[in-house]
């Protein structure tokens, strides 16, 4: 598995780790904070899964499989996977 992968998870995981809403917040600094870390984490997971999804279709695993595994919907992963791959190889 290709080393930045690892990075994209490490990083995903740092953005929840350091997520600390205090009950000293109001509750729109609460929130924001929450879904800003929230969505950069979900952001670096989905970009994770296309890369990974993308290093199993090279090695020939079957769209069926690889969208299963990732229990999104195969048109869906397909998409995101070939637009991940686009964007690396501009």
């Amino acid at each position: 598995m290709p080393f930045f992968v690892t990075g994209l998870i490490n990083h995903a995981v740092r953005h929840l780790t350091e997520l600390r809403v205090t009950g000293s917040m109001s509750a729109a600094e609460g929130v924001e904070l929450a879904l800003a870390s929230l969505g950069a984490a979900q952001a670096l997971i989905g970009q994770a899964v296309d890369e990974v999804a993308l290093v199993g279709r090279a090695d020939g695993v079957s769209w069926a499989q690889v969208s299963r595994w990732a229990d999104i919907p195969e048109d869906e992963l397909a998409r995101r996977v070939r637009d991940c791959h686009r964007i690396v190889t501009l």
